[in-house]
């Protein structure tokens, strides 16, 4: 090799041995790392909530009624004409059919499958009182008629949950609050004030019936003595609006005839009240 070329290769030794390592990059911590911002999250307005599922209650007509069992999911006993039971599923539509000759009391035949079955009345329902949001209903099984005719009143959350009110009563009369968060039931010169949806009584008044509540949720009831109107605020009657009661005549009382009950006031959408003529 000559003395150039040794030259040469020695200085390029010497300088890759004085050349350092270049560091690698900083690379930033997952703490420093920006987050993007989705500024439409950011300024988009929180989900309102859920409305309350719809219950699937069946259609009753005069023709048809539903079994239904203290215990949701339960079975109810039936009488067939030879003297047999038959076990019927809590919720069953059945159709109405004529009684036979010694059928049990307080019993109503139906047809459950082809078999006619005579079934207590008070596990029987004729009438659903569904409220505006379909998802409570009021039921009101009879237990017994004599002049008048007794029900229990249920409370039915769906199909799922139901809790008896009242245990016998009769002509009850009853509204749903516009707030969907109460319910009014009335009968027996008494006065139930339910939450909704614990089903809980909050309030019981005596000597009121025909409950109607104001398109601003206030219940108006009327006294039984004097038929005046009340609204029940903060829990407590006041007087609203006066109403003359009807008198009966010498000959209605020698009769032993009675006074119907005041019906419940009327409102129109602008909150607007009209006592009823009676």
């Amino acid at each position: 090799m000559s003395r150039l070329c040794w030259a040469c290769a020695m200085a390029l030794i010497a300088v890759a041995c004085d050349k350092k390592p270049s560091a690698p990059p900083p690379t930033a911590s997952p703490q420093d790392a920006a987050t993007p911002v989705d500024a439409a999250a950011e300024t988009k307005p929180p989900e309102p909530p859920a409305k309350p599922k719809a219950a699937e209650f069946p259609e009753l007509t005069k023709d048809r009624v539903m079994v239904m069992a203290a215990k949701p999911g339960g079975k109810v006993s039936g009488v067939l004409q030879d003297k047999t039971t038959i076990e019927i599923a809590d919720g069953t539509v059945a159709d109405t059919k004529e009684r036979w000759e010694d059928a049990p009391d307080e019993t109503m035949v139906v047809d459950v499958g082809g078999k006619l079955a005579a079934v207590p009345t008070k596990h029987l329902v004729e009438t659903l009182h569904v409220s505006p949001n379909k998802e409570f209903a009021i039921a009101e099984p009879e237990v017994s008629c004599n002049d008048f005719c007794w029900s229990e009143i249920w409370l039915l959350h769906g199909m799922s949950e139901r809790t008896r009110l009242a245990d016998s009563v009769a002509m009850p009369q009853l509204d749903w609050s516009p707030t969907g968060t109460e319910l009014a039931v009335t009968g027996n010169n008494e006065l139930l004030i339910v939450e909704l949806p614990s089903g809980k009584i909050i309030k019981e008044l005596d000597n009121y019936e025909g409950p109607s509540y104001a398109p601003d949720g206030t219940l108006h009831v009327r006294n039984m003595d004097t038929w005046h109107v009340f609204a029940i605020k903060d829990g407590k009657p006041k007087r609203v609006a006066k109403a003359k009661k009807p008198k009966l005549s010498a000959d209605e009382e020698e009769a032993g005839g009675f006074i119907p009950r005041a019906s419940p006031v009327e409102f129109a959408a602008d909150g607007k009240m009209t006592i009823p003529q009676e």
